[in-house]
Order: structure tokens, then C-alpha cells, then sequence
């Protein structure tokens, strides 16, 4: 999931990298098997596919609500689980990058993408703890925070960040399904608020930030199939009132809603309340078309979980946040800072990422 990924890769893959490696030489993601942390921050080489994906909302120094928001995703794919060879110049894995900065008061959105091989540790990932590169760009556990830097001669962003609650595992103790086979499903985990400061340089100006809330999805799998493969539409809602909601709507064969659609609450205290693909709905309210790729996206929405008897209006704070990622993944997708509001109501209950993949 935002990073919503596991379709995510099954698209890249689909349109990129087919070739090299088959999800039968990998381990399967099957239920029961028991993630500790911080070992399962790391990497996992003998799963095809994986991705640590932090999306967040920047509030620059003497401004109460946030004015940015960012992307800064990390994805690895698998080309072989065999490492028979020592040289340096073996390639195991591919590295893939992207970064995002949204503004809302001058309505722009910037992006870039890294694609590196994983030899001479030009990109990489550790196994045993949180810490992925790609180049200049990374994201690494150390002392407790969790230090996120990213470089382009566009836009430079460094985070320090610390996690305010436990990590989250979606689905059954982190194995979360994403279709009817065996093996269609990832192990997915998060933490949905990390608090932190840093610095933003966008263009020649330079931007200190007071406070930055950040969302963190990791995920892996070594699924290519499952209903997720058609596209699905990611929320990661962190409100006001201190709790966070994550819904995934994926969209099967006919485009329509999948059962395997799922969610997750989580409390202020970090316990959680899961939900199922019928105990929410999301509605789209209106549409956006690119004028670039042409491709038509949902514009805003309406959030009804009828478990919580709430709803929520969900509303983009730039319409055009959308990556065009040739240079890597192949795949046009939507992912962009968002807002919360009550229905029917302009009073902000906070802030939201939005991910929309597998649009026409």
C-alpha cells in the first residue's frame, strides 16, 4: 500500500522489468509469519519485490498547518534470489526512487526519479535494520529517528523524524491479502506518525521546518497476481483528533470495488480497529484529467465508514500531483497531499496522502 505498493510492483513489473527472475524463485508470503522489528525494517532478498514509502506534510517555521507536503519511495526488485557469485558486479536487485514536493501556496508539484543497480553500492538496502539508498537519496534508522535525505538540483529535503506510536500491522498480524490464490498478499507494515524537523530548499529558496508529520509504508511480496493488479485508489488520513485512518480500495478485472479491499484505524493510544472492504466506502465527487498523460483521475472524495458513523471530504491541495515515471518504474500514477474535512463542513480535521494507480 503508499506509498499502496503491492499492485504497484506487480504493474512494474508487468511493464518493465518482465523478464529476469519468476516469483516462483522466491518465498511466498503465506499467513503467520511473526515480523520483528527493527530486523524486518531491513531487506528481505528472497521476496521479489519490496518498498519503504514515506509521504508527508511539512510545516515551515512561523506557519501552524502545513504548506508542503513530499514523497520519498524507495522500491527493490528482485532479479535473482541466487548469490553465487562474490563479484561486485553482480546484479541481485534493482533500485528504484521517487521524489515528490507538492506546494500549496504557489500550486506547483515537482518530481524525480532514480533507477540504479544494486552493484559497487551505488543503491542498496540493509537486511538487518531500516536503512535504503538510492545515490544521494536514503532513508535510515539511527539513534531512534528515522533520517530521511533527499538531492536534486530542484529540491532538497532532510528529515529528522520520531516515531509518536508502535508500528502498525495491516491485515492478520501483517499479512495482508490482495486476492482469492494463495501467495496474493504482501506483509504490511507501517507507522503512521512520525514527528520530526528539517530543512526544505525548493528552487533558491530554503524553507526550515518546524514540523514535519510523516507516514511510513513498508511492504513485501513476491506476488504478480490478485486483484490488485487492475489498480487501486490508497487513503492515509492522520487527523487533528490524533488518530489515523488507512483504507486501500483495489479494483478488479471489471473495475469495480474488490472484496479485498481493506483498512485500518488506529487509535491515539496506537491500538486498532481493522476493516473490511463492507465496512467503508469511497466515493468519488469529482474528476481531473492530466494534461500530459490525458489520463482522467478522481478529483475528490467522500470517505463514509459507517463502523466509526463518520465521513470525511478528501480534497487535493494541488490537482496536478502526478508522476510520469519513465525514467524507472514506467507507470503514470496520481500520489498527492491532500486535505481533511468533515462532510459538509470547512473546518479542517486534518491532513491526508492519496495514491490512484491503474488509471485510463
Amino acid at each position: 500500500m503508499k506509498t499502496f505498493a503491492t499492485a504497484l510492483f506487480t504493474i512494474l513489473l508487468s511493464f518493465s522489468f518482465a523478464g529476469d527472475a519468476r516469483s516462483e524463485d522466491f518465498e511466498t508470503v503465506i499467513p503467520g509469519r511473526q515480523l520483528t522489528f527493527p530486523k524486518d525494517h531491513g531487506s528481505h532478498p528472497k521476496f521479489k519485490t519490496e518498498w519503504w514509502y514515506f509521504t508527508g506534510h511539512l510545516s515551515p517555521q512561523g506557519e501552524e498547518r502545513p504548506r508542503f507536503g513530499f514523497e520519498l519511495v524507495f522500491f527493490r526488485v528482485g532479479l535473482s534470489d541466487v548469490k553465487e557469485s562474490r563479484s561486485a558486479w553482480k546484479v541481485d536487485n534493482l533500485y528504484l526512487s521517487h521524489f515528490a514536493i507538492t506546494d500549496d501556496r504557489e500550486q506547483t508539484f515537482f518530481s524525480a526519479e532514480k533507477s540504479r543497480r544494486g552493484s559497487l553500492a551505488e543503491a542498496g538496502a540493509d537486511e538487518n535494520t531500516l536503512h535504503t539508498w538510492n545515490g544521494k537519496w536514503s532513508a535510515e534508522l539511527k539513534d531512534g529517528k528515522i533520517i530521511l535525505n533527499a538531492e536534486d538540483p530542484e529540491a532538497f529535503l532532510h528529515l529528522e523524524l520520531t516515531p509518536q506510536k508502535p508500528i502498525v500491522l495491516h491485515g492478520e498480524e501483517g499479512f495482508s491479502r490482495k486476492g482469492p490464490n494463495p501467495g496474493d498478499a504482501s506483509y504490511y507494515s507501517s507507522f503512521t506518525r512520525l514527528l520530526g524537523r528539517g530543512e526544505l530548499r525548493k528552487g533558491q529558496k530554503n524553507f526550515p521546518i518546524e514540523k514535519a508529520s510523516v507516514w511510513m509504508d513498508q511492504e513485501f511480496t513476491s506476488s504478480e497476481s490478485g486483484e490488485a493488479k487492475v489498480g487501486w485508489d490508497w487513503f492515509a488520513l492522520q487527523l487533528d483528533s490524533g488518530e489515523e485512518i488507512m483504507l486501500y480500495q483495489l479494483r478488479d478485472k471489471d473495475n469495480r470495488p474488490s472484496k479485498f479491499s481493506a483498512g485500518t484505524l488506529i487509535h491515539k493510544d496506537g491500538t486498532t480497529q481493522k476493516f473490511s472492504s463492507e465496512d467503508f466506502q469511497i466515493l468519488p465527487l469529482a474528476e481531473w484529467q492530466s494534461p500530459t498523460s490525458g489520463i482522467r483521475y478522481p478529483g475528490k472524495w467522500l470517505l463514509r465508514i459507517p463502523p466509526l458513523n463518520k465521513s470525511f471530504l478528501i480534497q487535493p491541495t494541488v490537482a496536478n500531483q502526478e508522476l510520469r515515471t519513465r525514467g524507472s518504474t514506467g507507470v503514470n500514477y496520481w500520489e498527492g497531499r491532500s486535505v481533511v474535512r468533515a462532510e459538509g463542513s470547512e473546518t479542517l480535521l486534518g491532513e491526508a496522502y492519496v495514491e490512484l494507480v491503474g488509471y485510463k
